[in-house]
């Protein structure tokens, strides 16, 4: 029975339950999380109780959806997860809630985007997106689509580092895919995908990792868009799709003559009987700006390490991808305009630019804008300015 001496709030209660689920929080967890008894949560998503204004605002806190949403009449329509390539022994994790809104929060952008592309397609170009199958050539393909980018290797080895990602995430960018940095829990999720035909093919990856296993994932999420596979995953080689990618990415980022040529011509003993000592294979993958898991793989691949080299060290290779934490994080004094900065880093100068430019030709107004980007207004002129900012730097 409704308790009569409080303010209720009468919403609905299909939309309560679909919010809940939409988070990825069972009836326990979400009780826990708003402070009240499962029992209180079963009787109000059974229709017998209303939340109090109180509760209500908990509700709209825990699961991460403004007043108007809970509101509605009925449950919207929601975007099914990505397939999920996340298997290591045979076992899959459940996606946490953190994940799952990570998830929600990049298929709402990705709609978005392609919304405003839709009323202006000079916002964002089309990619021309190649597509394949698993029974051609991961290998190949790669070379051909390195040789289409028009990116040569020597290149690649004079950026910088910390610059790598960055550098092939804007030429991505540049061709039509929105890629986002976002922060998900490491062990569960290094990246993912997700296309539609009707929508701008979305590459999401892990901030989690270090940079040099960020450009790995995005090559790894690019060879899914090109299987038209997409979904979540992490450095598992024990799926068929998962090896090609991993192929394909290695092969992209690695390519396999020089490769060959550079090892054998600086360290004699490479080959199929070499256990590379974990310092040595260290220098090789910084000299071509990658990870050591993805160094192990190639030089797997191609004969210049032992057969089960990336299996035998893959705790020590795995461990090196994910991004140092301190015992105590110093305590950071955030500067104005951090958060600007910081959403421009998430999602990119060119979906930020289309979403900024849409606000000025009045396709979108600021409050949708801020809205999507969880940014208050004042914040979104922050972003404007931090946009341009970074397109001349980028010129430069």
């Amino acid at each position: 029975m409704t308790r009569k001496s409080e303010n209720v709030i009468r919403a609905n209660k299909t939309v309560l339950v679909w919010a809940r689920e939409a988070r990825g929080l069972t009836q326990s967890e979400a009780a826990k999380e708003l402070g009240i008894t499962q029992g209180l949560l079963e009787a109000i998503e059974n229709g017998n109780e209303f939340p109090n204004s109180y509760l209500f605002n908990a509700m709209t806190t825990a699961y991460k959806q403004p007043e108007s949403v809970l509101l509605l009449a009925e449950a919207p329509a929601t975007s099914p997860l990505p397939q999920d390539f996340r298997t290591v022994a045979n076992k899959r994790k459940k996606l946490s809630p953190d994940t799952r809104l990570v998830i929600r929060e990049a298929q709402e952008l990705q709609r978005y985007i392609s919304e405003l592309a839709e009323d202006d397609p000079q916002l964002i170009r089309r990619f021309n997106l190649p597509a394949t199958t698993l029974s051609h050539s991961a290998a190949n393909l790669a070379k051909t689509e390195r040789a289409r980018i028009g990116v040569p290797l020597t290149t690649q080895l004079n950026w910088r580092p910390y610059q790598s990602f960055e550098k092939w995430r804007n030429w991505l960018q540049d061709k039509g895919i929105v890629v986002l940095l976002k922060r998900m829990p490491w062990h569960e999720c290094r990246g993912f995908s997700l296309l539609d035909t009707t929508l701008i093919p979305t590459i999401v990856v892990n901030s989690e990792d270090v940079v040099s296993a960020r450009t790995f994932t995005l090559f790894h999420e690019y060879a899914h868009l090109l299987l038209r596979h997409t979904g979540l995953c992490t450095l598992a080689p024990e799926i068929t799709v998962e090896q090609w990618c991993n192929v394909f990415a290695a092969t992209f980022l690695l390519p396999a003559d020089e490769l060959t040529s550079y090892v054998k011509q600086k360290y004699t003993e490479a080959g199929p009987s070499y256990d590379w000592p974990i310092a040595r294979l260290t220098r090789v993958a910084g000299r071509y700006r990658v990870s050591r898991a993805v160094m192990a793989l190639r030089l797997q691949k191609l004969g210049l390490a032992i057969p089960n080299y990336f299996d035998k060290h893959y705790g020590e290779l795995n461990a090196y991808d994910r991004r140092p934490k301190l015992a105590e994080p110093p305590h950071i004094i955030k500067k104005p305009g951090w958060k600007e900065r910081q959403r421009l880093n998430e999602v990119g100068l060119i979906a930020a630019s289309v979403i900024v430019k849409a606000w000025s030709e009045e396709l979108t107004d600021a409050a949708e804008a801020a809205d999507i980007l969880n940014l208050s207004l004042d914040e979104l002129h922050g972003l404007q300015v931090q946009t341009e900012v970074q397109r001349v730097r980028n010129v430069s």
